[in-house]
């Protein structure tokens, strides 16, 4: 029998479960740390410093400061999402498709809007290919 037989990796059965066990486990628990290792910062970071910022806002220099980094941010948002449209968008039918989405983002005000245009969108690419 060779080293690479169905047979040994049968025979081995066991020993595998309890990696995919330890594994599912790790994915469970895991998956709860970095969700609370991430979302936690966030949301404690604003609660403890909502008084102090409120404070800074109220300062004239650190109020400019801010406004200066809103305008970088933007300005950071508008050219992520140009690189995005230059590499997304490369034939007639992903131009169809932008077209529909903007559309709908500006006409359509509703909860389940995003869902909606996502299925709408992937549709007329399904329809279009």
């Amino acid at each position: 029998m060779s080293k690479l037989s169905p047979e040994l990796g049968i025979t081995f059965l066991p020993i595998q479960e309890s990696y995919l066990r330890l594994f599912l486990r790790f994915l469970r628990f895991g998956a709860l740390a970095l969700t609370a290792g991430i979302f936690l910062p966030a949301f404690a970071f604003t609660l403890i410093g909502h008084e102090y910022v409120e404070r800074l806002v109220d300062n004239k220099a650190t109020h400019a400061f801010l406004d200066g980094v809103t305008a970088g941010v933007v300005g950071l948002i508008a050219v992520t999402a140009l690189g995005l449209c230059r590499e997304a968008i490369t034939d007639w039918r992903g131009i169809i498709i932008f077209l529909f989405a903007l559309f709908a983002v500006y006409w359509w005000k509703a909860r389940a809007a995003v869902v909606g245009i996502m299925l709408g969108a992937g549709f007329i690419g399904w329809m279009l290919s």
